[in-house]
């Protein structure tokens, strides 16, 4: 949370960012970039910016047990994956259709707004 604005948008309190902890090493985070970028660009992962900036991301599903029709789909990257400015996850449940097809469209709009 950036601010909290009141109804008529005052500010009404401002937060500063700080860093809580590092959960990995600079060595592992870029190694883990990598492989999220391979993904995006070696398979069909629908994620392909108009700007031309690099996604990092993974995707999934998994079949609804109760409805082997259906999926619960999920998408979950950032871009420009060499410096992030924005972070999405997306997840459909009841989902007809591969990640690529259903999750992954909706990560490409919200980065390409945000990259604009």
């Amino acid at each position: 949370v950036d601010s909290v604005r009141s109804a008529d948008l005052s500010l009404i309190s401002q937060t500063t960012p700080t860093v809580f902890s590092k959960p990995m090493n600079a060595s592992a985070a870029a190694s883990l970039t990598a492989m999220m970028e391979s993904l995006v660009s070696t398979q069909d992962a629908g994620l392909e910016l108009s700007s031309g900036a690099k996604v990092a991301a993974v995707i999934g599903s998994s079949v609804n047990t109760s409805d082997s029709q259906t999926n619960t789909d999920w998408s979950a990257g950032f871009a420009p994956a060499s410096n992030p400015s924005i972070v999405v996850c997306a997840f459909v449940e009841n989902a007809h259709g591969a990640p690529a097809s259903v999750t992954s469209p909706m990560m490409e709009q919200l980065m390409e707004e945000d990259l604009k």
